[in-house]
């Protein structure tokens, strides 16, 4: 299964070049109502202290198509940038035990307003109990697990256009499960992006601008598919140009004349050298 995600040039190239990927913390999220798709959720303190808590979760937000021109106006830098597809099988993106969320169970799904979903006493318990087994890497297989769902995957029908899938990991060391045992499979390792506070020594250090909250995971996920904007026009570096020829398949996107579709056509990575 390969799922997509769009890339601005300079972040592209080293996308390509890593094969890494990036999981942000809904706090930072270009959407503020994340998280709140139970609209009544708010009378549970209990419950709501949990789902907060889900912030301090990575999310890594794919799509489904390559060839969409507002994600491409949007996240593609205007058409100047890349998509990347990734092969989403691997178990670093689908076994549970590293994913609160894996590829396959990752859909997003859009309505046009929040349900008012009441919670009796024993489906409160029931979906704490789930929240915290998902914290600690549960298979998330009880009665409350599409609620769960609906906290993490429900958005506005107006983002609809996305055909985003996500999924959702621990980035720091689940509730209940020692540093040691977190650390001990590479699929939990990750890099967050710092740097020195001015003025003070070194080991005091502050995230990056346009970082805060972003975590890139070690492990490298198999690319299976390249597309280079229509306005990608940048020369590529000798070093993203090698990467290229080792992706099975590298695509040209151009506008097609008779329509108002993108198209792609497939390309070698050798014509890119200038």
């Amino acid at each position: 299964m390969i799922l997509y995600k769009y890339f601005a040039f300079s972040g592209g190239t080293r996308a390509i070049k890593s094969r890494q990927l990036g999981f942000r913390t809904p706090t930072y999220f270009n959407d503020p109502f994340e998280l709140s798709g139970l609209s009544n959720i708010s009378d549970y303190p209990t419950i709501q202290t949990q789902i907060e808590w889900l912030q301090d979760f990575g999310v890594l937000c794919l799509t489904k198509s390559p060839m969409n021109p507002l994600m491409w106006a949007h996240y593609g830098d205007q058409h100047k940038g890349f998509v990347v597809g990734y092969d989403v099988s691997v178990p670093f993106l689908n076994d549970p035990k590293f994913n609160i969320i894996s590829a396959m169970d990752g859909n997003v799904f859009y309505t046009s307003q929040k349900e008012n979903t009441v919670l009796s006493p024993d489906m409160r318990a029931q979906l704490l109990r789930e929240l915290q087994g998902s914290a600690m890497g549960g298979d998330g297989s009880g009665s409350s697990t599409q609620l769960i769902k609906r906290i993490l995957l429900q958005k506005h029908l107006c983002w609809a256009y996305e055909e985003e899938v996500r999924v959702v990991k621990r980035v720091v060391c689940g509730l209940g499960q020692s540093v040691d045992e977190f650390y001990e499979s590479p699929e939990n390792i990750f890099q967050t992006f710092y740097e020195p506070i001015s003025g003070t020594d070194d080991y005091h250090v502050q995230a990056k601008p346009g970082c805060e909250g972003f975590y890139l995971s070690e492990e490298k996920v198999p690319i299976k598919e390249v597309y280079l904007g229509l306005r990608c026009a940048d020369a590529l570096d000798e070093e993203t140009i090698k990467s290229l020829e080792e992706v099975p398949s590298l695509f040209q996107v151009t506008m097609a004349g008779d329509s108002w579709n993108l198209q792609a056509s497939q390309i070698e990575a050798s014509s890119l050298r200038q």
